[in-house]
This record gives structure tokens, sequence and C-alpha cells, in this order.
């Protein structure tokens, strides 16, 4: 069930005057096929493949526009979570510790990830405080 879909459904509902909105007319206001709305829409209602000849689409108004609204909420709830780096790690353990094989050999092929370069970046700016506070004594 696509939420854009829903959200063309809900928007078409709240818009026409017609008491009784049967598939066919969703489906021509909506531009999307009958089968496709009734897929989108048996979340709802599950017996609707049984009942969509003289089932009111209406009814499920409500249903939708809760469904659209918890799903925002949850949407702007998703929060990035923080990676909590090693306090004690220095800039030269984290790169051994990703560039030494376990031969003692040092892969020069390895990549750094994007999460790998973040924690790296962090690193180097914790030491580079450092240096400086030592340097301002």
């Amino acid at each position: 069930m696509k939420l854009s879909n829903l959200k063309k459904y809900d928007k078409f509902l709240k818009s026409t005057n017609k008491k009784i909105v049967d598939v066919d007319t969703l489906s021509k206001g909506v531009n999307i096929k009958a089968d496709l709305i009734i897929d989108d829409l048996i979340y709802f209602e599950p017996m609707l493949r049984m009942i969509v000849e003289n089932y009111n689409f209406r009814n499920l108004e409500k249903n939708i526009e809760d469904y659209i609204s918890n799903s925002i909420k949850k949407e702007t709830k998703k929060k990035t979570k923080r990676l909590k780096y090693d306090p004690n790690q220095t800039t030269m353990d984290f790169i051994y510790s990703k560039l030494l094989l376990d031969n003692g050999f040092i892969d020069r092929h390895y990549k750094f990830s994007i999460q790998d370069l973040k924690h790296l970046r962090y690193l180097i700016n914790k030491e580079l405080k450092t240096k400086n506070k030592k340097k301002g004594k």
C-alpha cells in the first residue's frame, strides 16, 4: 500500500460531492486502475474483494485519514542515531584497526566507508583540540 496513492484517494473523497462513491468513480477520479485501488484498500476492509460491486468507499474515508496522519507522525519521529565513539581511541589506533590484516600486512586496497571517514574526522578534530590546548598553555 503506497502512501501516495492513499493521499490521492483521500483527496478525491474529500473533494467529490457524491454520497456514494463506487470503485469505478474512484478509479476515474484518481486515475488508478480499480484492481490496484482494491489491493491498496483491502487493508481497511478485508472483505472488499467480495463486496466491491456495491461498496461505498466513503466508509473508508476516516480510516484512510487516520492512517495517513499516523504515517506522517511516524516519519517525523525517525531520527538518525548518533554513533558513540570510543573516547580513548586515537587516530592511529583507528587507522591500524581498519588497514591491518590478520597476518600483519597493510591492506592497500581498503576503501573507507562514509561512517569510517566520519569517525576519522571526529578523532582528528579531537586530537587537534588537545594539541591546540597544549600549545596554548
